[in-house]
């Protein structure tokens, strides 16, 4: 890229931070977006993720399409056609011939859900490889372009500070999912209660204001609030050691964004099994499968201080080099010509 460019941007909280120190953003709402758009130069591209509340809570149930069964994961946030605001931006873009760019980052979880959303669009990047296919299906067929780009980091936020004393705890930020996914729920409980007794620390990310905790009772006393976006950086260079479990567990990149952060921030992780932590971290991640031994494994890695920095600075480098969002920004540029 040999300016910075300039982007219309549809994204939650966690994509709109990464992206801002990278490009000159215009955020737009079901409201202004006209007004945003006249107010500034033509941007390079409208940049379109499988957003589930947007700017300042603006998009909330207007992008992911309504299921038939409850969906107890984001139970207030699907609607029931494709935003009439959103085809209005679209074709916006399109009378002037500016390309527009849909990201689910979410697949194959989500796929139906914003599966008429991405139709929209000249160009379609996954999250996951293996729903590229889906992508190139007949209902797909104005889509000029299909690929897979992998979350990433903002170094800017996401860094290592070696300053900084690591606390002795396991971590764990995010959900539990009960019945909705069973064997990961059922695995993640296993693991987490042979974790109890080594400071485990649980941020429920759907712990809100007036909303209980949604994990095991057994585990309610290691649980705190979730913690804003923004403050996730700091969380992953203050503690020695982090969970991540894996609800896609057959994609080559499919892989949760905390595991990418967390890397960055020279932290060290254990996680259940992915074919995508091998891609992209070879064998400096342990993948676990029970509790049994997810205990041995903090337990090594508690003790062993000289193996634990070594494996951080290796997850930060590999990081740096290949995963932050200024590699996906060349990408998208390399394979489509964008910016």
């Amino acid at each position: 890229m040999k300016r910075k460019p300039s982007i219309a941007l549809i994204a939650d909280a966690f994509t709109q931070l990464a992206l801002t120190p990278e490009v000159e953003v215009i955020h737009l709402t079901p409201r202004n977006w006209r007004w945003q758009l006249l107010a500034h130069k033509p941007p390079d591209i409208l940049f379109v993720e499988s957003a589930w509340r947007g700017y300042r809570d603006k998009w909330k149930g207007k992008l992911a399409q309504s299921l038939n069964h409850s969906d107890s994961r984001n139970p207030d946030h699907a609607s029931t056609a494709t935003s009439n605001t959103l085809i209005n931006i679209v074709q916006w873009f399109k009378q002037r011939r500016i390309p527009t760019l849909f990201w689910n980052k979410e697949d194959p979880i989500s796929f139906t859900r914003f599966k008429a959303v991405a139709a929209l669009f000249d160009v379609i990047y996954t999250t996951d490889c293996n729903s590229a296919a889906n992508y190139r299906s007949a209902a797909f067929a104005n889509t000029q372009f299909v690929g897979t780009l992998p979350f990433a980091v903002q170094p800017r936020l996401f860094y290592c500070d070696n300053r900084i004393h690591r606390l002795p705890n396991i971590v764990f930020v995010g959900g539990f999912y009960g019945n909705e996914y069973p064997q990961r729920s059922q695995q993640q409980q296993d693991i987490m209660t042979s974790l109890k007794d080594q400071s485990l620390i649980i941020y429920d990310r759907f712990w809100k204001k007036g909303k209980p905790c949604r994990f095991p009772n057994t585990l309610i006393k290691h649980c705190k609030p979730a913690i804003a976006p923004d403050k996730t950086a700091a969380l992953f260079r203050q503690h020695q050691l982090y969970l991540n479990f894996n609800t896609v567990n057959d994609s080559a990149t499919m892989l949760s964004r905390r595991v990418f952060e967390i890397a960055a921030c020279g932290g060290v992780i254990i996680s259940t099994p992915s074919p995508a932590l091998t891609h992209f971290f070879g064998q400096e991640i342990p993948q676990i499968t029970d509790g049994i031994e997810a205990a041995e494994w903090s337990q090594r890695l508690f003790k062993d201080t000289a193996l634990r920095i070594k494996t951080g600075k290796r997850l930060h480098n590999m990081v740096m080099t290949k995963h932050t969002w200024r590699h996906r920004l060349e990408q998208i540029s390399r394979e489509t010509g964008i910016f």
